[in-house]
Formats: structure tokens, C-alpha cells, sequence
């Protein structure tokens, strides 16, 4: 691996290591393409926060067409096992 490579990696990591604590962790889990409709669709990964981007809250018996674009289903804080 070049050393720019390198070197841009160790820096990215520095900064979410010292900023990370600023923002909210939602969404720290993205895939930015569908590869099946029943392994990679984000209802089908844990999430406790099932909204619309305009607040508005649903629950997982109501969740919209998967193709929607103006939903977020995302984990706030941690799930366990």
C-alpha cells in the first residue's frame, strides 16, 4: 500500500478517535447498494429508532416501501445481544 494511503488512513482514524464524541453515532452502519432484497435491505439489521427524516416515528409493524428514501431506521445507543 503507498505510504499516502497510509498515511490518509492513520489520519482519518486519528480524527474519529478524538472527534467521533461530537456527533451523533446513528447511521454508523451504511451500504450504499442493495445487493439482495433479503440480506442487505437495512430492515433487516437491529435498529430501535424506525422514523421518517421529518421526525415523525413508526414501528416495525408499519414500516414503509423498503424502496422509500425519506425513512431512517437506525440503532440509537447500543442494542444487546
Amino acid at each position: 500500500m503507498p505510504l499516502v494511503v497510509k498515511s490518509l488512513i492513520s489520519k482519518g482514524i486519528n480524527w474519529l478517535l478524538k472527534e467521533s464524541h461530537k456527533f451523533s453515532h446513528e447511521n454508523t452502519f451504511f451500504s450504499g447498494s442493495v445487493k439482495g432484497f433479503n440480506t442487505t435491505l437495512p430492515f433487516w439489521y437491529p435498529a430501535n429508532v424506525l422514523q421518517y427524516v421529518n421526525g415523525t416515528k413508526f414501528g416495525c409493524e408499519l414500516i414503509p416501501n423498503p424502496a422509500s428514501t425519506d425513512i431512517m431506521v437506525v440503532v440509537s445507543g447500543r442494542i444487546d445481544k
